[in-house]
């Protein structure tokens, strides 16, 4: 169980992050925010630890983390990681679920997976990209899109959500040998690492 992290505080409900990571990249420590971050991997791959869970994200993958809930990226591809977030509060969620019956915040609650499929890709990077260009209030209309685009963007991933074959599972690390060969591998998959 993760004891100690580093609690960000995100200032503004939408605030939006886009950049491209470097090919090799690995976090000091686990962090949380106040906020819910929805993190989209547009390109390349990496490894997100959730309390004690890995994941294993390649292009396409999007994962919701409740806020506080600590975690860390580690970058694997050996190419730029262009990688997208979008933080929001709690109350965000609520319109989904009064219009679908879907308690969204339970199905996301303990950090929730999917893999967007390659034709639908294009489509959750325009829908982010929306939601970054309105939150700069552009005009009076700005936070009314800014929620459009994000309820949106939450029934698809509820959607894609419904088909199993998109849903991600996380790795199995209740042996602690392979804890320590993946450890291993994100440290030195630069190097030429053989069995032994």
């Amino acid at each position: 169980m993760v004891h100690n992290y580093v609690r960000k505080n995100i200032k503004a409900n939408f605030n939006t992050d886009m950049r491209v990571v470097a090919p090799s990249y690995k976090m000091g420590h686990y962090h949380s925010h106040n906020r819910w971050e929805l993190f989209y991997l547009a390109s390349g791959s990496c490894s997100i630890s959730l309390k004690d869970d890995i994941y294993l994200l390649e292009s396409g993958c999007i994962i919701l983390i409740p806020e506080n809930m600590p975690h860390m990226t580690t970058y694997l591809s050996g190419k730029s990681n262009d990688r997208r977030l979008v933080y929001f509060d709690t109350p965000e969620l609520a319109w989904t679920c009064k219009q679908t019956g879907i308690d969204a915040v339970h199905i996301f609650s303990d950090g929730f997976i999917v893999k967007i499929p390659q034709r639908r890709r294009q489509y959750v990077s325009d829908i982010i990209t929306k939601i970054t260009y309105e939150h700069k209030d552009v005009d009076d209309f700005s936070e009314s899109f800014v929620r459009a685009y994000f309820n949106e963007l939450i029934l698809f991933l509820l959607r894609c959500h419904k088909y199993e074959a998109n849903v991600l599972q996380k790795m199995d690390v209740s042996n602690a040998i392979i804890q320590k060969v993946i450890e291993y591998i994100i440290i030195n998959y630069k190097n030429d690492i053989t069995l032994a």
